[in-house]
């Protein structure tokens, strides 16, 4: 689970939309911020820290710092998702408002791909205001703490499925 606390903002790293024409794995990295993955069409056959996961429209997956990740499969022509690079703001003392967590699948993933796309438009300057990025991660990590809060994490694949499937 991410802890979400509103004291201030999220920082926004980078971002974008990411979508292919061909068959397509994610390369092996190791990143050092947090990485939220949105998915928009398709499947993304993602292993992170060990586990295994599909995500599909509508669900999002939340890669912590230091945690190596890859694809394990490939995915088909046409798969997209959103992917947002994050860090913790400066301060996040006392109880948080709210948490997030690791695998999840969007009850309503329409508001988050609306959010997703402002987030998206901030970040590439289309508002003067330097921080709107910032804010609109945070309200994009909002929306998913309200939306998820009830809804429960969902469980990685067993990382022997991967195995089996070859």
């Amino acid at each position: 689970m991410l802890p979400i606390y509103l004291q201030q903002p999220y920082k926004l790293q980078m971002g974008g939309q990411f979508v292919s024409d061909e068959d397509w794995s994610h390369m092996e990295r190791t990143i050092s911020d947090y990485e939220l993955i949105i998915g928009v069409a398709g499947v993304v056959f993602l292993e992170a820290g060990g586990q295994l996961y599909e995500v599909k429209a509508g669900d999002m997956l939340l890669l912590r710092p230091g945690e190596k990740h890859r694809g394990y499969r490939l995915s088909s022509p046409g798969v997209s998702f959103y992917w947002f690079h994050f860090l913790l703001p400066p301060e996040t003392g006392g109880e948080p408002d709210g948490a997030i967590p690791h695998y999840a699948h969007c009850p309503e993933p329409s508001r988050v791909h609306i959010l997703a796309r402002q987030l998206l438009h901030a970040a590439s300057g289309g508002y003067r205001l330097k921080q709107a990025g910032d804010y609109f991660l945070t309200s994009l990590l909002i929306e998913l703490a309200e939306q998820l809060q009830d809804a429960g994490a969902s469980e990685a694949m067993d990382p022997r499925l991967s195995e089996l499937l070859e």
